[in-house]
């Protein structure tokens, strides 16, 4: 176990939509944070798009390690702080100058001595953002895919939605629709 004295945490969860639910987030966060000995000062969950970065949890969160002098904001992944790769660096340099730090559940990195002394290489702040980039791709390659499938569909004359001025109905297990006639 590995355990560093007197750091505290501010842990901070994110979902996207309301049908969503920051439990198990949480639940890997506090375990963290019991394995490496911290202190949770606070808990922040907010259901907000990872798009945008003015975000009101995210804020607090960052305002907790500016009260409290907390040392971390622990997450579960990149891609709760934001999805996109620049906002992600911005967090990252913002906390860096309150000498507190992003620490990631599934992607952890060493913590820094109390000193904070910024003796931290630019391959650890390249490494620790890595999760940020590929999340940002597979999101790009999703929507590639994505858009790829439905041209083939629509290519084939199956529609998942009316098409205007044209007729559809719905065909084999009612699932799609397909162009009987223009309209």
């Amino acid at each position: 176990m590995n355990q560093i004295n007197k750091i505290s945490c501010v842990i901070y969860t994110r979902v996207s939509t309301d049908g969503q639910s920051c439990d198990a987030q949480i639940l890997q966060c506090k375990q963290t944070a019991s394995q490496y000995g911290w202190d949770i000062i606070e808990i922040v969950s907010e259901k907000q798009s990872g798009q945008n970065i003015k975000r009101d949890g995210l804020n607090f969160a960052i305002n907790c390690i500016k009260k409290f002098k907390s040392k971390i904001i622990l997450i579960k992944d990149a891609s709760r702080i934001s999805r996109n790769p620049k906002h992600y660096f911005m967090i990252e340099e913002q906390l860096r100058m309150l000498n507190a730090q992003i620490f990631q559940v599934d992607f952890p990195t060493p913590i820094y001595d109390n000193n904070f002394d910024r003796k931290y290489s630019d391959d650890l702040l390249i490494a620790g953002s890595i999760p940020s980039f590929m999340s940002k791709l597979e999101i790009n390659e999703l929507v590639k895919k994505t858009r790829n499938g439905m041209r083939q569909r629509t290519l084939k004359g199956i529609f998942h939605h009316d098409i205007y001025g044209y007729k559809t109905q719905y065909i084999g297990n009612f699932k799609s629709k397909a162009v009987v006639e223009h309209e």
